[in-house]
């Protein structure tokens, strides 16, 4: 799996800023990219920009193993890229709340736990789903239900879909 690459196929850019979230490890989750992948971004960039020079093409001409190069030099990137790191990270939550969807469990309990847990890695930001928000005022016998489960994701999926169409046209714009 290369992250950078799902990102762009969901529409979104892919900065320096984007790699570095995604390298430090987006909020509480852990490294979802790795050298080799940074050092493929950095080739794909000098190939679709001939003039690009300097701090790129250092990294491009890293293998990817150099874990403090590419530290060192990806960070400068970064620095110096005019984005917004809240906008950037809202991309990865985009793309990890898209890929624990897809293997949301099955059960009830364990859905909730897995959602909540999610957002908690994020610090419970005002704008997740009502659904998390919501679901302690739910009775104890209506929390974990299959019904409840699929409202849940539901609510997620409509979440995913509103945010990925605003932060694409934030990027538009």
């Amino acid at each position: 799996m290369n992250a950078l690459r799902e990102l762009q196929g969901l529409g979104l850019r892919v900065g320096w800023r984007t790699a570095l979230i995604g390298w430090d490890g987006p909020a509480a989750n852990g490294r979802q990219i790795d050298g080799p992948q940074i050092v493929e971004l950095a080739v794909t960039k000098l190939e679709q920009l001939p003039d690009l020079q300097g701090a790129a093409l250092e990294l491009a001409s890293l293998e990817g193993h150099e874990s403090e190069d590419v530290d060192r030099v990806l960070r400068r990137l970064a620095h110096e890229e005019r984005s917004s790191e809240a906008l950037e990270l809202r991309k990865w939550r985009i793309l990890l709340l898209r890929d624990l969807l897809d293997a949301l469990p099955e059960d009830p309990l364990y859905a909730w736990t897995t959602l909540a847990e999610f957002w908690h890695s994020f610090g419970n930001p005002s704008d997740c789903p009502e659904s998390i928000r919501s679901f302690e005022k739910l009775s104890p016998d209506a929390r974990y239900t299959a019904k409840t489960r699929q409202k849940l994701l539901t609510d997620h999926q409509e979440w995913l879909a509103a945010e990925l169409s605003v932060v694409s046209a934030v990027e538009a714009a």
